[in-house]
């Protein structure tokens, strides 16, 4: 307890032991209050971490119907291939963990591990998670660091884009001219489905 004294009295330096004398008897005689203050705390620490961080999320999968599904417009959007050897992926993306169990929040040393964390249910995704902080709150030197939301990556990173088997083809034309005309070194591929399988099929194939 004395640890937690210490850090109050550090934060909150204003507060007497006299208005601390008054807050606990509030709480003694409202004890509703005491109720509602984990809620409370839970949404100031998302705020803060929504503030301060920023997540992508990636997949060692490209051909999870799931996940086109979920995450590209029921097959009617695009998927983007990375080189993650190279910056901002490389020794910065973490892989998720799948647990049944949410993890434990340390809020005095702080940590990591709730920005990475999943649900079992979802291992099927096989994510890995590229984590930034927004350069006007970022507190950690290790991480990237994002401008107004955004990250610049460099010319080359992005390897391909993968058209969904259900886009219409409008839009794939209109997508391959995008590609053609600002990217010409991106290759495109395109997702159909399988004949005898319920599996998607990549072409040109990933090497």
């Amino acid at each position: 307890m004395q640890h937690w004294k210490e850090l109050d009295r550090k934060h909150h330096p204003e507060i007497s032991e006299a208005k601390r004398a008054l807050i606990a008897y509030d709480i003694k005689s409202h004890p509703d209050k005491l109720m509602d203050a984990p809620v409370r705390t839970e949404k100031l620490l998302y705020d803060y971490l929504c503030k301060q961080y920023r997540i992508y999320c990636l997949s060692e999968k490209s051909d999870m119907p799931l996940m086109w599904g979920h995450y590209a417009s029921a097959h009617t959007g695009i998927c983007l291939e990375f080189d993650t050897k190279r910056t901002p992926f490389a020794g910065a993306t973490i892989k998720v963990r799948y647990l049944s169990a949410y993890p434990a929040y340390d809020i005095v040393e702080g940590t990591y591990d709730s920005l990475f964390t999943k649900s079992a249910d979802w291992s099927y995704e096989a994510e890995w998670r590229l984590i930034a902080e927004e350069r006007a709150f970022a507190r950690s030197s290790w991480t990237i660091k994002t401008d107004n939301d955004f990250l610049q990556i460099p010319s080359g990173v992005l390897k391909s884009i993968i058209i969904g088997c259900l886009t219409d083809n409008s839009t794939q034309r209109r997508i391959e001219n995008i590609i053609k005309t600002n990217a010409p070194s991106v290759l495109t591929r395109k997702a159909t489905l399988a004949r005898d399988k319920y599996e998607l099929v990549i072409t040109p194939p990933f090497l």
